[in-house]
């Protein structure tokens, strides 16, 4: 799973452990109509150090990435959000948002001490009254 972190212009990806893979668990969950997952909110909090196969660990291409939120913010008006998304399963290039937050927490958090760190510093050739 990829989580992508979205300020204005600005887009920062970070892999996450992902939940397994559905499939071996079809039957189990045809008789009782649930999906049972060992762990969800309380997965690892990233991929990054974790030794994770090639295809599943390669961030999703920057190009792609730059269009998706190019596309979500015309779609959603927003310049401040997040995004939850997977790939495949043995796929290399497809990919699926799963969740999309609007008012990410700790993001929100560190974009509002830059703003607020930022608006005051003098623009260079602007007078300071």
């Amino acid at each position: 799973m990829f989580k992508v972190f979205v300020v204005g212009d600005i887009i920062k990806v970070v892999r996450r452990f992902s939940l397994p893979n559905v499939s071996s668990n079809c039957e189990k969950a045809k008789a009782n109509g649930v999906f049972k997952f060992p762990r969800v909110s309380s997965a690892a909090a990233s991929a990054d150090n974790a030794d994770l196969e090639p295809s599943v660990a390669e961030l999703p291409p920057k190009p792609f990435l730059e269009a998706l939120v190019k596309e979500l913010r015309t779609l959603l008006g927003l310049r401040l959000f997040n995004i939850d998304m997977i790939r495949e399963h043995g796929s290399k290039n497809v990919f699926s948002v799963i969740d999309i937050n609007y008012f990410p927490g700790k993001l929100w958090k560190d974009a509002r001490l830059r703003a607020s760190s930022c608006r005051f510093l003098p623009q260079s050739g602007a007078s300071q009254t």
